[in-house]
């Protein structure tokens, strides 16, 4: 059900009109393509710093068993950085929590999912898959 708020909510906050959330959001999602998440589905939020930990920048939650998530960024308005620093690191936000829902998996007892992950976050830094 939250997970359907939120796309309910991106649907009217994530429009043209908004070209913050646009951009942030393309950017997720290429990230969330490179990172082997495709099979995700993930709304991004721009959020007022009273709205996450004070000392954060992003925060996500996310849903294993339905494979949704909502990824969360600071609002400019809320950020001690402007310009091309500002973009990189809300980029680097993205990233950040999109790494925090693929590596979740790591406390699992079973190897190949363990496994599973570690390949995808290899494949997503050499930007290409490997032979074996």
């Amino acid at each position: 059900m939250r997970a359907a708020w939120a796309l309910l909510l991106c649907v009217f906050s994530c429009s043209a009109g908004n070209p913050l959330e646009t951009r942030l959001d393309h950017q997720m999602r290429t990230w969330q393509k490179r990172l082997g998440l495709d099979d995700w589905s993930f709304t991004l939020r721009v959020v007022r710093q009273s709205e996450i930990d004070r000392n954060s920048w992003g925060s996500s939650e996310w849903d294993p068993t339905g494979k949704t998530g909502v990824v969360m960024v600071l609002d400019p308005r809320d950020y001690n950085l402007k310009g091309g620093d500002l973009k990189l690191d809300m980029e680097c936000t993205i990233v950040h929590e999109l790494v925090h829902i693929q590596v979740s998996p790591l406390a699992a007892p079973n190897e190949h999912v363990r496994e599973e992950v570690v390949n995808k976050i290899m494949t997503a830094l050499l930007n290409r898959s490997c032979p074996n």
